[in-house]
């Protein structure tokens, strides 16, 4: 108990007067004293929810804004080690991490339960920016890493991914410069757009056994330079664009005239990189499957190509620029399926080209700014991609599918040499396409379509 002030103290030769005034202040000085330490208690607890409320003060900019994500039912709070901020998860029994406050250590371990509730999740940018963290230890708890969860984590060289996270979400290692190595769990079957892009000093990518992984989306080790060690599992079915482009070419496998990239079991999966962009013709790999990201993209001299039958999909630009290019040939049957967004934009010297039946995907300025005189579609679609044909100023004749159920006023207004359509269906089935008002503003008069039971003439 707290000694009493000497000017409270009752001594044995004080006067019944002064014992009396002594007594009264004494009990003052309680109640005093009581009504202070309540009053420190509330402010603490107001001064805490004060804190929950606010994303400003001590809290570090990296913390996540829970109160627009619908499985949060609580604010976030600082936990009890005074560093880490969770937020309630919609289960109502479980939490996610969300950021950390200003002061912390360079080295985060997460624990597994806060609050006596199991740690599941690492938020949304929940360490956005947070440049001065070199490492970071995550729980076997951990189900789920949300979206550009350690973007931009300069510092970061080792952390563990824990055995039951499905996913390595969108953009979640993007821009950590300093992380070497990686292992991925058995669990993970999907590494999303952009997870791994620039992690330059990233060597080694290591997949677990009984690994279930089956796809890497868009530019998911894009710009890994230091990369040079990885063994893909034989389950992966789906290598999407630029993915491992622009690794160490160690990681390559070398086959005329270029780099590839794949399994152990399809090594020429992936045409990466032309070594020699002066030819004029090009033997691609009869393995390959898919057409990186500009990979001919300004091959000035090349000529003709011919596309081997097991080629499924040509990736956004992969012939841009080649000013030179008039013939492109398809080996049947072929596979391919997915023609990207101006893959052969600005071929000045392709006058004709068909697109095979195959194809199911087309791309934006798929032929914009080609010397296309002649362009067959025998696929089938329901409308133009939008600037398909933009600035194609001397096609002279299209073949349209049956299945084309609309026409906009965009999809000719560059075709002002464009004189003959070539239908695919009756002449019942072209009036029933829905087309918008001066769709043919700038073709050639009369306009002819030749359809399966006749002509249409368009004065």
């Amino acid at each position: 108990m707290a000694k009493l002030p000497k000017f409270l103290e009752i001594k044995e030769d004080d006067t019944e007067k002064e014992k009396k005034k002594k007594k009264f202040l004494l009990v003052l000085f309680v109640v005093l004293l009581v009504l202070v330490v309540a009053g420190g208690v509330v402010g603490i607890i107001f001064g805490v929810k004060s804190c929950n409320g606010s994303k400003g003060g001590s809290t570090s900019n990296n913390t996540s804004d829970t109160s627009s994500n619908s499985d949060v039912t609580s604010e976030s709070e600082p936990s009890e080690d005074g560093f880490i901020i969770y937020a309630l998860n919609g289960d109502g029994n479980s939490y996610k991490v969300t950021g950390l406050k200003d002061t912390h250590p360079t080295e985060i371990v997460i624990p597994n339960t806060y609050k006596g509730k199991s740690v599941t999740k690492i938020g949304e940018y929940a360490f956005r920016d947070t440049t001065d963290v070199t490492s970071f230890v995550l729980p076997g708890t951990i189900t789920d890493i949300e979206e550009s969860a350690f973007f931009n984590c300069t510092s970061l060289t080792s952390i563990n991914l824990p055995e039951g996270i499905t996913s390595i979400n969108n953009s979640t290692f993007l821009f950590c410069y300093s992380l070497t190595e990686i292992n991925i769990p058995s669990s993970v079957s999907i590494i999303k757009d952009s997870a791994f892009y620039e992690c330059k000093s990233l060597e080694t990518v290591t997949f677990a056994p009984e690994s279930n992984l089956e796809t890497i989306e868009v530019c998911a080790f894009y710009l890994c330079e230091s990369l040079k060690n990885v063994q893909l599992p034989e389950t992966v079915k789906n290598i999407e664009m630029s993915a491992f482009l622009e690794c160490h070419s160690s990681l390559y496998t070398e086959y005329k005239n270029a780099y590839y990239f794949g399994t152990p079991s399809k090594p020429y999966w992936l045409l990466e990189k032309v070594l020699d962009d002066s030819v004029t013709t090009f033997e691609i790999h009869e393995d390959c499957k898919a057409i990186d990201y500009e990979v001919f993209s300004g091959c000035d001299s090349l000529i003709s190509i011919n596309i081997p039958s097991h080629v499924e999909c040509i990736y956004s630009q992969a012939f841009s620029g080649c000013d030179s290019l008039s013939s492109v040939s398809f080996e049947l049957p072929t596979s391919l399926t997915q023609l990207d967004s101006g893959v052969f934009h600005n071929c000045s010297s392709l006058t004709e080209f068909t697109v095979p039946s195959t194809v199911t995907t087309m791309g934006e300025r798929l032929f914009a700014y080609t010397g296309l005189t002649n362009l067959v579609f025998e696929n089938e679609f329901t409308e133009l991609p939008e600037d398909i044909i933009g600035a194609c100023w001397d096609l002279e004749s299209i073949t349209l599918p049956a299945s084309l159920s609309v026409i906009h006023a965009s999809d000719f207004e560059n075709s002002e040499s464009l004189q003959t359509i070539n239908f695919g269906g009756t002449i019942a089935e072209w009036n029933s396409i829905d087309k918008e008002p001066e769709w043919d503003k700038k073709t050639i008069h009369p306009l002819t379509v030749h359809c399966k039971d006749g002509d249409v003439v368009i004065a």
